[in-house]
């Protein structure tokens, strides 16, 4: 008993540690498989075979203790009567209505029955199955994010097609800041083609951008005004002096506005240590600002009077920086059925302001690319914003217009407005805020770059395109799932059954003469020399239950030899007698009185 017992524990505690990790999911068989049914036959002849051997050898020991205990004649009656079955325990129950001595002694006979009754439907619905596609892996073509490119292929760059780039129906959705298909936020993707069976997710290709931006010590402008006074800009350059020389860059600004933000050509003539030098920095440029950007320490950086200038049309002060780009290169999960990121690619939360430093001559390819690309779309034309509400209505309308893509891509991320006087909120006027923008209109042009697909364009369509590994979907299959509730509770019956089994079999041990069992030759067996016993029953002249029952108030140990549990003499199967009398006449009362002698 204590065995099988054992092997039914640890088989519900093995599964449920496989539930906890779901392991049965690795079981997948086809829907048209009798492999389910074969697992539920089986569980349900197993169950059937530990319980049998369970109520065997339970009922068995239990009975053989209950007959060697001292007990009333009654209790040993309906103990050994409740192990006909969980009926016959629940009858045995309600017989205690009149005569209520062997509650106690039922319970865990109706206990241990009931939990057999219910691991007897809960064992064979443990599992159950689900339905999910077989899944096949193969390879899948994608549009690569951020091709590696030579120097040759650089050099072969089509400058006309750069410059074309302002004029794609996408570049609108910049100054929205939708994300799109390959690219969301900061970061480029390669994009798979199409696949109605492509199911999971898809490791591919991903270039995540970053923006630094430092301060501009030594700064000081040299400016003069256009001729059009309608044009109200003011123009010139920029000369600042770094660690390693100075360098000069020409500036382009809107003087009547208190929101601007201006990117200068990345490609102007740099004078460097004094020499007139076309000195390519690549992926370097300034920023200015009629806003200042504080760092997380509070810091506002570097900024120039413009009182003296242009008194009546400038803003006070203007906030001067060089900004560098980075990329990194790495691995991104895709969904396979919507093409977009399953995970948002991370932002930068906080930066300080140090010294700028231009970036050196890149030998990446892309990143000497990289100036033309920006430089084609921050070129004089076309422009997409105004200072006044009623110009510039279409997206790329060139009149009266003052700003580039990138600038209003650049003032809408931040909150900026060009005819908004009260400014955007504190919270975006942060150096992190302003280099995230930058990097997600550097991932947002490379995306766009990408939808060029002539001939001439600045990547190639020869060379665009990469493999990726995608799960497809073939015909639909079971998987097996345990259910988490049946298997707690067949876990908790399993264990009350132990402990109903431990009461059961508890108190006094078996003697070799006694019986395996409580039949009717076993019962005629222990009374044959049980004159006492026979002649208090000889007091009942009908078999009726209750009176039985009453009459079976003897204290008595049906089958063993020796010393009772208390010690002290005993007779063979009679510890200490205890009789009954009739207060009335006639042998067929059933109101007694228990007496001692």
């Amino acid at each position: 008993m204590t065995v099988g017992r054992s092997y039914s524990m640890l088989l519900l505690v093995a599964t449920t540690a496989v539930w906890t990790r779901h392991l049965e999911r690795r079981i997948v068989f086809p829907l048209d498989s009798i492999t389910f049914q074969a697992i539920q036959v089986s569980l349900q002849i197993f169950t059937v075979v530990i319980q049998t051997a369970l109520v065997y050898t339970t009922q068995q020991l239990s009975l053989r203790r209950n007959l060697c205990r001292q007990q009333y004649l009654t209790v040993t009656h309906d103990t050994a009567a409740a192990w006909n079955g969980f009926g016959a325990a629940l009858m045995a129950l309600f017989a205690q209505r009149t005569t209520s001595v062997s509650v106690r002694p039922l319970s865990p006979i109706i206990i241990y029955l009931g939990c057999l009754v219910v691991l007897h439907i809960t064992i064979p619905t443990v599992f159950s199955t689900t339905t999910v596609p077989a899944l096949s892996p193969r390879n899948i073509r994608t549009t690569l994010a951020l091709p590696e490119y030579t120097a040759s292929a650089y050099q072969a760059i089509n400058a006309n097609s750069i410059r074309a780039l302002p004029g794609l129906p996408a570049m609108s959705l910049l100054r929205q800041g939708l994300n799109t298909v390959g690219w969301e936020g900061n970061t480029v993707y390669d994009i798979i083609d199409d696949d109605p069976s492509g199911t999971g997710t898809v490791l591919v290709n991903s270039t995540r951008f970053e923006v630094s931006c430092g301060t501009l010590p030594t700064l000081w402008l040299n400016t003069s005004d256009y001729n059009d006074a309608s044009q109200r800009t003011l123009s010139g350059n920029a000369s600042f002096t770094l660690s390693d020389g100075e360098y000069e860059w020409d500036i382009l600004y809107v003087p009547w506005s208190s929101d601007v933000i201006r990117v200068p050509n990345v490609r102007d003539w740099i004078h460097y240590n004094g020499l007139l030098s076309s000195a390519n920095h690549g992926n370097s440029f300034l920023v200015y600002s009629t806003r200042n950007f504080t760092d997380s320490d509070g810091s506002a950086g570097t900024s120039f009077w413009m009182g003296d200038i242009w008194p009546g049309y400038l803003k006070t002060t203007m906030q001067w920086m060089g900004c560098n780009i980075s990329r990194t290169n790495g691995y991104s999960e895709v969904n396979a059925g919507t093409k977009t990121l399953v995970t948002s690619p991370p932002v930068k939360t906080a930066s300080k302001w140090t010294e700028w430093r231009p970036a050196d001559n890149p030998d990446d390819p892309w990143l000497m690319s990289w100036q033309e690309l920006y430089s084609g779309i921050r070129d004089d034309r076309p422009f997409i914003a105004t200072m006044r509400d009623t110009q510039c209505q279409m997206p790329l309308s060139y009149s009266d217009c003052e700003l580039t893509t990138i600038e209003s891509f650049l003032m809408d991320s931040i909150g900026m407005s060009l005819n908004n006087q009260k400014g955007p909120d504190a919270s975006m006027l942060q150096l992190h805020v302003l280099e995230e923008a930058l990097a997600n209109l550097t991932a947002a042009i490379v995306w766009t770059s990408r939808a060029i697909t002539t001939s001439d364009s600045f990547w190639p369509t020869r060379s665009v395109f990469g493999e990726s590994i995608i799960q497809s979907r073939m015909q639909d299959m079971a998987q097996l799932e345990l259910n988490s509730r049946q298997v707690i509770i067949s876990l908790v019956g399993s264990i009350v059954l132990l402990i109903c089994a431990i009461i059961l079999v508890g108190g006094p041990r078996a003697t070799d003469g006694a019986p395996e069992s409580a039949g009717i030759l076993q019962v005629l067996w222990m009374v044959r020399s049980r004159g006492d016993i026979l002649e208090q029953l000889l007091n009942v002249s009908e078999p009726d239950n209750a009176l039985l029952r009453r009459h079976g108030l003897v204290y008595v140990r049906m089958a063993g030899k020796g010393e009772d549990r208390d010690g002290g003499p005993e007779r063979e199967g009679f510890a200490r007698g205890l009789h009954w009398k009739n207060e009335r006449d006639g042998r067929d009362s059933s109101e007694l009185t228990l007496s001692q002698p």
